[in-house]
């Protein structure tokens, strides 16, 4: 039987009504994505906010950005979604169902392949004996070395690595449907993790190439358990297509730069395999009358009838996610502001991976005083879209940078570092320092950029990674 907790929040607190009672059968779109740790921009003071809601091995705060709204004024309401996971001391990784698809086309040749087989090869190191391993390699053709293998000692595995060299052209697609389909059309169970990596330059030139059809191979996978990451190479790969892909099968997109990276980036990649609790992790927000729901951003958004959907998907153990909302509203009436339901749907693995719902309904205060609803304001959500907005920025740089419009580069991130150092003048005790020196490190590499076209596409490598970092936290 599916749980479901309903619960309705009035003006900043939740009132819990903690009764279950039995939900429709349906389930949501699932999408599974590792937890990487993640930079974290220390917190300003605390102001008072929502006390957290339960729902199996998961808490979740809804903290509206103001308390207080003015009556008859339209205006923006940012809304911040905490998502919590309960710690498990002594927690152990669950078993693992792994596919390595491997580049191995002749655009890999020399120390891009070389950091590839590292990545692989480290990979290998960090299964476990009964952990199941697929690898695939590429070129122009696709060869399956190994169908869901036993991993034992790893050395066979490793030999085959080791062999690989480089080819022909690069049949991506087929490669990754491979790879996808290995790993569908097998039998496990509920606590084995299914998981893609794709280690590649992302230059796909032979069979499918179109970048929404491979995300929507990845996305469809990921609604049948199996999620997909991608791993970067060198500086010549398509970093769009790779975002991609990973966004849409619910994993993770790294930068490897070179060779040195690769033990770093491995383990950010796994610790989100580590004593995963919640699965097919979901956040739909439906607005109330009079508020328009805009874009969650950093994770894939979906329309599901009236409501926008953030796929966020697995979550281990102490892990947290802010997902941040972004709403309109009209000019509200009477005392109180109603913003919409929030639907969290997660399959909870801590309890034989039984589906789980929760829905929230918080509202906020109206106000005929300005300054009142002024001094409401909860600067935890700010900071957060703040965040979200310095990678904009980020993005935005790397893809003038792209265009050779040094001068509109520079210019934007100059705007928003002044933007973010008169609020760090007006507010004090807000800790914006972290984003302002993202905002001058980047404006500081243009000058490297300029100079040379590896300078360039490495600028706009780091940029991306980096925004992408930020609107993930």
């Amino acid at each position: 039987m599916k749980r479901r907790w309903m619960m309705t929040a009035l003006a900043t607190s939740v009132v819990a009504s903690c009764t279950p009672v039995e939900a429709d059968t349906a389930e949501p779109a699932p999408l599974e994505v590792e937890n990487a740790p993640i930079p974290q921009t220390p917190d300003p003071p605390a102001q008072p906010s929502n006390h957290p809601s339960r729902a199996g091995s998961l808490s979740v705060e809804i903290i509206p950005q103001y308390a207080k709204v003015v009556a008859g004024d339209r205006g923006h309401m940012d809304v911040l979604v905490r998502l919590q996971a309960d710690e498990v001391p002594g927690a152990e990784r669950p078993p693992l169902d792994l596919a390595l698809v491997l580049d191995r086309s002749g655009s890999m040749a020399g120390e891009k392949l070389a950091a590839a087989k590292q990545a692989a090869m480290e990979t290998v190191r960090k299964l476990e004996p009964d952990d199941h391993l697929t690898f695939v390699s590429y070129d122009d053709r696709v060869r399956v070395h190994t169908h869901r293998a036993k991993v034992g000692d790893g050395k066979a595995l490793r030999r085959q690595i080791l062999r690989i060299d480089d080819g022909g052209g690069t049949a991506l697609g087929p490669a990754l449907r491979s790879g996808l389909d290995e790993l569908t059309g097998a039998q496990r169970g509920d606590d084995v993790l299914a998981h893609l990596m794709l280690l590649s330059d992302g230059q796909a030139n032979e069979g499918e190439a179109r970048p929404h059809v491979l995300a929507a191979w990845a996305a469809e996978a990921a609604g049948r358990g199996v999620a997909t990451s991608t791993l970067g190479v060198g500086l010549d790969y398509n970093e769009d297509l790779m975002t991609k892909i990973a966004d849409a099968g619910g994993g993770r997109y790294h930068f490897i730069e070179d060779g040195s990276k690769v033990p770093e980036i491995l383990g950010d990649e796994f610790a989100g395999l580590t004593a995963t609790v919640a699965r097919n992790v979901t956040v739909g927000v439906e607005g109330a009358a009079g508020i328009e729901v805009g874009e969650i951003p950093g994770y894939p958004n979906a329309i599901d009838g009236d409501a926008v959907v953030a796929k966020v998907g697995s979550l281990s153990a102490g892990r947290k996610r802010e997902l941040l909302v972004r709403m309109d509203y009209a000019p509200p009436q009477g005392q109180s502001m109603a913003l919409g339901t929030f639907t969290l749907r997660f399959r909870d693995v801590l309890d034989d991976g039984k589906p789980v719902e929760l829905v929230l309904e918080p509202s906020v205060g109206v106000t005929d005083d300005p300054a009142a609803a002024e001094a409401s304001e909860n600067y935890v959500v700010t900071v957060r879209a703040q965040e979200i907005d310095v990678a904009a920025a980020l993005q935005s740089a790397s893809e003038h940078v792209n265009d050779g419009r040094f001068d509109d580069a520079r210019q934007g991130l100059q705007q928003k570092a002044e933007t973010l150092r008169k609020q760090a003048a007006e507010n004090p005790d807000v800790n914006y320092a972290p984003m302002i020196e993202d905002l001058e490190e980047a404006e500081k590499g243009l000058d490297e950029a300029k100079d040379s076209a590896i300078g360039r596409k490495l600028y706009q490598k780091k940029s991306k990674a980096k925004a992408y970092r930020k609107r993930k936290k």
